[in-house]
C-alpha cells in the first residue's frame, strides 16, 4: 500500500510542476528589441512617440528597447513622404535586433522611463 501512495504523491508533484511551467508560460509576451538611431534631421536626436489605441509610448532613441507587436506596425507605418517620384520612406529608419519572450509583469509601464526603454501614458 505504501508504493501505491508513493507513486501517488509523485504523480501529483509532476502534474503540480506541468501546471506551473505552463502559467509561467501563458504570462510571456514576444517583444521585439530595437533600436531607433538619431537622424541628422531636424528633431532627429528627440524621442519617438508611437500611438496605439489613444496609448502614447514614447521610445528612447540610441538605446535597445523591447517593443509589443502593435507598437513594432505603428513604427513600421509611421512614414513620411518621399520626393517627387520617390516612395514613402519611414519617419523614423529602426533595426529589429531580434525577439524575446518577456514577464509583463516584470516591466515598469509609469510615466516615468520603464525598464523596457519607453515611457507611457498607461495607468499602472
Amino acid at each position: 500500500m505504501a508504493k501505491n501512495t508513493e507513486t501517488e504523491s509523485t504523480e501529483t508533484a509532476a502534474a503540480e510542476e506541468a501546471a506551473s511551467t505552463t502559467t509561467t508560460a501563458a504570462k510571456l509576451e514576444k517583444r521585439w528589441r530595437i533600436i531607433i538611431p538619431s537622424s541628422p534631421k531636424p528633431g532627429g536626436d528627440k524621442d519617438v512617440p508611437l500611438t496605439v489605441n489613444g496609448v502614447i509610448n514614447i521610445v528612447q532613441r540610441d538605446a535597445e528597447v523591447l517593443l509589443t507587436a502593435p507598437y513594432l506596425e505603428a513604427l513600421q507605418n509611421a512614414k513620411e513622404r518621399g520626393y517627387e517620384g520617390k516612395a514613402d520612406v519611414l519617419r523614423y529608419p529602426f533595426s529589429i535586433l531580434g525577439e524575446v519572450m518577456v514577464d509583463p509583469a516584470t516591466l515598469d509601464t509609469k510615466l516615468a522611463a520603464g525598464t523596457d526603454g519607453t515611457r507611457s501614458n498607461a495607468a499602472a
